[in-house]
């Protein structure tokens, strides 16, 4: 009996260590190794809880790419490039509206600045995002984000770039401008 009691606490303890240990349910990491030059491709996959065939991903290969595939065709104009209005706001904040490139004909929109986009993404716990789907109304999906933080293994901070020191502009030259009085002082 005593036996059977130390075995069911041991599963017991086995099984609530096996629940706390998996940090993010809603992130799915991948790796990819290129046979050609063995650089490797991390990415995190999050699906949509509203539609599992709309996907947040977040990509480094050299470089940070952060992409929201639609899973469908988006309406999309012409303008250098396929753009399209997307809308998103993160937990409780304000919605904000961009312009995204679409990158192919299947609806993957691509973010501009994509390491500006992920310290938010880092901060935040939800995320609604809103597209306009070709011959439909808008779409509004949500991203559970937590325990992103907890996903990105070292490797794929290196593998995008994150962790180099942030590149600064050099301070403005003088070029022989003596600095007046009216330069400084404030407009009334």
């Amino acid at each position: 009996m005593k036996t059977f009691l130390l075995m069911f606490a041991f599963a017991a303890l086995l099984a609530a260590q096996t629940q706390t240990t998996e940090p993010a349910p809603n992130w799915k990491l991948y790796l990819k190794v290129d046979k050609l030059d063995n650089v490797p491709t991390y990415g995190l996959l999050n699906h949509s809880s509203d539609d599992p065939d709309v996907t947040l991903v977040i990509r480094c290969r050299r470089w940070l790419e952060i992409v929201v595939f639609t899973g469908g065709i988006v309406y999309s104009i012409w303008k250098q490039g396929f753009i399209t209005e997307v809308r998103y706001k993160f937990d409780d904040g304000v919605p904000q509206e961009e312009i995204w490139p679409v990158s192919d004909t299947e609806g993957s929109l691509a973010k501009n600045q994509p390491d500006l986009f992920l310290s938010k993404l880092l901060a935040a716990k939800t995320m609604l995002f809103q597209f306009l789907p070709y011959r439909e109304g808008s779409k509004t999906v949500t991203f559970e984000l937590a325990g992103l933080k907890e996903v990105m293994t070292p490797e794929m901070v290196t593998a995008c770039g994150l962790n180099k020191p942030p590149v600064t502009a050099p301070p403005a030259k003088s070029r022989g401008h003596k600095q007046k009085p009216w330069d400084t002082a404030p407009l009334r």
